[in-house]
């Protein structure tokens, strides 16, 4: 479990540097309306990319590990997007749920999403199930 929360890690560290590449890049040159569902599928690639890359460092051995995997990280996701966001970046708690509101561009859902599935994903296509 530890190599799974280090590749976790990666993750939030990748999602950091994808918000501030939205907000000094895309941002000012595809407007807000774009570069936030770019920026959700960027992530969501960059995620599944990482998770492709390391998925064998895991060394789990049947489907049903790869899918504890992602829904530890999904949780883990979800409590560090609210704890983070809400205690440490001072954001209310409707702010941190608009995230959610795809009919706005978000694709956070989608992110999320990415996160669950790809362990078991990148698994079979690396033929480790």
């Amino acid at each position: 479990m530890l190599r799974a929360i280090g590749i976790w890690i990666l993750f939030i560290v990748v999602a950091i540097l994808n918000g501030v590449i939205r907000a000094k890049l895309l941002v000012p040159l595809l407007g807000q309306h774009l570069a936030l569902p770019f920026s959700g599928v960027l992530l969501s690639i960059l995620i599944f990319l990482i998770t492709l890359f390391f998925v064998s460092a895991l060394r789990l051995s049947i489907s049903r590990q790869y899918w504890l995997v992602g829904g530890m990280w999904l949780l883990l996701t979800v409590a560090f997007e609210s704890i983070f966001g809400h205690y440490v970046m001072g954001e209310s708690w409707s702010r941190l749920r608009e995230a959610y509101n795809v009919a706005k561009g978000n694709l956070w859902v989608l992110v999320l999403f990415t996160t669950l599935v790809s362990p078991y994903l990148a698994a079979k296509l690396r033929g480790l199930i």
